[in-house]
């Protein structure tokens, strides 16, 4: 005679447990959206001001929204100011520098995740040991080299380091490159590929998601660079839009003009977050360090 299974029970919520998880759901979530709105009033207080006038901008209370709106700002901007070539300059710069970090780190960290050759340990090491020296130790000796290549007044001082790589950047795709199969490579090997095939052929489709992060990451350090622009250039023409706002900012009676500031910095910022957005799901995907399983 076969044994009846007793039926599993089921858990029965009260009414008021229900209402009181919905009560905490609602509760919380009400706090982030009122964090989150408060923290985007910045960013949309920024937006609007190239659009406002002055008294909008110093009206008390505080408008969030222009009663006029108006291009006064921005053509102010590039009226008196070369903001277009600002523009460029960043683009370029930024450009360039993500290419080359991007270029030198992966070769490097591929030579270190799937190259063998004596010392290499040692090398990777000392490479990562230089994230340990904080960057203004080495700002008058770099500048001591670029003045006797008489690079100054000149974008290589901004451009050419990042073809030299970063140990950041390194570390980042060897750790990546090293989850890697070998398997990969031994069949590449057997249908007669070298290193450099291997290298562009297998290796960069298969790191594209940790590229675009640390490409990200470069150029957002490049867009936002203040401190090398100054140094080395002293041109208004010649900065980038960082700079250049930074100089607006100090030079241009910015107690009169905060519509113009607000119009600079805007034009500063959503590139930025132009390309955060198109780069987002691969920053997700580069979180997730996987490999082929056979």
């Amino acid at each position: 005679m076969a044994s009846r299974v007793a039926p599993t029970p089921r858990t029965i919520h009260a009414p008021h447990v229900i209402a009181l998880g919905v009560l905490k759901a609602v509760t919380l979530n009400g706090i982030l959206l009122a964090l989150s709105l408060l923290a985007l009033v910045p960013f949309w207080w920024m937006l609007t001001g190239g659009f406002k006038s002055l008294g909008d901008l110093f009206a008390f209370p505080p408008r969030l929204w222009p009663s006029r709106w108006s291009l006064d700002g921005y053509q102010r901007l590039f009226r008196y100011f070369p903001f277009l070539r600002n523009f460029m300059n960043s683009v370029i710069i930024s450009g360039l520098s993500t290419f080359g970090n991007l270029l030198s780190s992966s070769l490097a960290a591929f030579a270190f995740a799937r190259m063998r050759f004596p010392g290499k340990n040692v090398f990777f090491m000392l490479f990562l040991s230089t994230l340990m020296i904080p960057g203004i130790v080495y700002l008058i000796p770099q500048f001591m080299v670029f003045r006797f290549l008489r690079w100054i007044n000149s974008p290589l001082p901004l451009i050419v380091p990042a073809f030299f790589s970063n140990a950041f950047s390194i570390f980042m795709l060897r750790q990546f490159l090293s989850t890697l199969p070998a398997e990969l490579e031994a069949a590449a090997k057997i249908d007669g590929a070298n290193w450099p095939r291997i290298y562009f052929e297998i290796s960069l489709p298969l790191i594209k998601p940790v590229l675009v992060t640390l490409g990200l990451f470069s150029f957002m350090g490049s867009w936002n660079d203040l401190l090398g622009p100054i140094i080395y250039l002293s041109r208004l023409e010649q900065l980038n839009l960082t700079a250049a706002a930074a100089y607006l900012r100090t030079s241009y009676h910015s107690g009169e003009n905060q519509n113009v500031e607000m119009a600079a910095a805007t034009i500063t910022v959503v590139p930025v977050l132009l390309v955060f957005i198109f780069a987002q799901r691969y920053i997700v995907s580069s979180l997730v360090f996987s490999g082929l399983k056979g």
